[in-house]
């Protein structure tokens, strides 16, 4: 595990040097964690969040996991 956590947080790092859309936030998120996870990534085993100026903090709801990890599953 140690070995995947050292090539997530590479990823990140790379990406993160530049600004990043909540959209383009959510996708390296989500490709990130399917690729380390043991488990096939579907709406209902993963869960984001996100802190926004005009939203605060908020939990996305099961409509919008459908949506980002089939926006995933398109690309």
């Amino acid at each position: 595990m140690l070995c995947s956590i050292s090539h997530v947080t590479s990823r990140f790092t790379d990406t993160l040097c530049r600004s990043l859309t909540l959209k383009e936030a959510e996708t390296l998120t989500l490709r990130t964690l399917k690729q380390v996870m043991e488990e096939k990534l579907d709406a209902k085993n993963v869960q984001l969040s996100s802190i926004t100026k005009d939203k605060g903090f908020r939990i996305y709801t099961d409509e919008e996991m459908k949506e980002c990890v089939g926006q995933l599953e398109g690309n």
